[in-house]
């Protein structure tokens, strides 16, 4: 039973995840537009690069919700991975 629950909760993470992602791309990209060539932004996911987008962004667009919406999708993603963690591995305690 719980493969099932698994699968439904990997769907809804996909679901979370490719917005995630792409507009955090999008927002990077924003960014980068109004920055000069030298400090521009790498598209990366680290942390350090996830607070400079994050502020930068912030001030470039304060009445966008982008950021606030990517930030939750993350969270909510982050939350859907520990659940298919937790029903795999209490598969695997059971010997399934």
């Amino acid at each position: 039973m719980n493969e099932h629950y698994a699968g439904l909760l990997v769907a809804m993470f996909l679901a979370f995840y490719f917005p995630t992602f792409f507009g955090y791309r999008l927002m990077v990209f924003r960014v980068n537009q109004r920055l000069s060539v030298e400090d521009r932004i790498p598209h990366t996911l680290s942390l350090g690069e996830w607070n400079k987008v994050a502020k930068k962004y912030k001030t470039l667009y304060p009445r966008s919700i982008l950021y606030q919406l990517i930030l939750s999708w993350a969270l909510t993603g982050l939350v859907l991975a520990i659940a298919i963690f937790v029903l795999r591995f209490s598969d695997l305690a059971r010997g399934k």
